[in-house]
């Protein structure tokens, strides 16, 4: 055991002192009580690169930002904490895009007021059962939504997570998991891509309204965020990602977007991470996507 923490330790401590050697971060890289709690099989598992669509790679990254419309600040999770600021961790079932599509649909149902509360839907549920979704190796983020829309989900109540312990997907069934509570589905009522030359003001004017969705691509230096407003500066890519866009706002003049992950609420600025905003960062301009509920 010993040797085991020893040499997480190691592994971690090389890449952050890389980090911390880079001169102008605007973010702070550290080590989060989340990889602290890793053990190496876990980090080893963070660490390697994952199964994704090269066409959603090399996107352009602009080193500037560039000129956008003033729109007032906004952050959902500071307007209806109750209906956003609920984290999860995809722990070894890392499929981001059915994560960030439920917790968009849970956080706008609530902010909407569709449902009385804020009700948590089944990530579960949409791995067993989306036929476009290989159990925990990734569906087409855009698939999610369809599946959504055409199938809907059940209640994390009725069907919980496992995957994220297993890695593995389970038998799609229409039934609760204690076989006592009544089994129903709940739909969106359809997904939007915005798709302009520049999305920076689309995606401002959609946050008017409720959260939106995202991709980036996600490098190790990602891992090691603490605080502060991102901006990719070293290490290998390990994939792309989904996330959620809960707001947006500046900070000593620099502009971010506010993003939900789901590594749980020991990452990051307590779940959360800023983007810089305006320069395509990590591609998370590019593929914005707006349901209704």
């Amino acid at each position: 055991m010993f040797a085991i923490l020893c040499l997480q330790h190691n592994t971690l401590n090389s890449h952050l002192e890389i980090l911390k050697n880079i001169p102008g971060l605007t973010w702070t890289p550290g080590i989060s009580k989340y990889l602290q709690d890793k053990n190496q099989t876990e980090l080893d598992y963070l660490f390697t690169q994952k199964v994704f669509n090269p066409q959603k790679l090399n996107l352009p990254t602009y080193k500037t930002q560039t000129p956008f419309t003033e729109f007032d600040p906004i952050d959902w999770s500071e307007l209806k904490p109750e209906c956003v600021n609920v984290f999860r961790d995809m722990g070894y079932c890392q499929i981001s895009e059915t994560f960030a599509l439920i917790s968009l649909m849970s956080d706008q149902r609530c902010i909407e007021k569709r449902d009385p509360v804020r009700i948590s839907y089944s990530e579960q549920y949409v791995i067993n059962c989306n036929i476009y979704q290989n159990g925990c190796e990734r569906s087409t983020a855009y698939m999610v939504p369809s599946f959504l829309s055409s199938s809907g989900t059940t209640f994390e109540n009725c069907t919980s997570y496992k995957s994220g312990s297993t890695g593995k997907k389970m038998q799609c069934v229409r039934i609760c998991d204690d076989n006592v509570t009544q089994f129903q589905v709940t739909k969106i009522i359809n997904s939007t891509q915005i798709r302009r030359k520049n999305n920076v003001d689309p995606m401002k004017q959609s946050l008017l309204y409720a959260p939106i969705s995202a991709q980036f691509t996600l490098y190790e230096d990602f891992m090691f965020y603490t605080g502060g407003i991102y901006q990719h500066s070293f290490g290998k890519l390990l994939g792309y990602h989904t996330c959620e866009i809960v707001g947006h706002g500046q900070d000593d003049g620099v502009a971010y977007w506010k993003v939900k992950f789901y590594f749980g609420l020991n990452f990051g600025e307590n779940g959360y991470i800023k983007f810089i905003m305006g320069q395509n960062e990590c591609g998370i301009e590019d593929y914005p996507l707006v349901i209704r509920v």
